[in-house]
């Protein structure tokens, strides 16, 4: 599965999750989802959702970038990006 097929998945994911929050979910560098919104969840609450989406970890600390095992097909992304907002009011 692409990255962009992905994130149709993910985006339908935090609207289910989360009615009324307005997320805005891009791709970046093929592998890497940049999520934002404003007020709403907490990181921990969207990367719950979103968790089932990566299906890549550093095992060292050089880096070294390996699959996950038993990992759902959409799980293609290396790295997410959390930046939640808080609104004036």
């Amino acid at each position: 599965m692409k990255p962009t097929e992905a994130a149709k998945l993910a985006r339908r994911d935090l609207k289910a999750a989360f009615p009324g929050v307005r997320f805005s979910l891009r791709c970046r560098y093929y592998n890497q989802f940049d999520v934002t919104w404003t007020d709403g969840p907490s990181e921990d609450e969207v990367s719950r959702v979103l968790d089932t989406y990566e299906g890549w970890e550093s095992v060292r600390a050089d880096d070294l970038i390996t699959r996950i095992p038993d990992r759902p097909e959409h799980a293609v992304i290396k790295y997410i990006n959390y930046y939640r907002a808080a609104s004036d009011a």
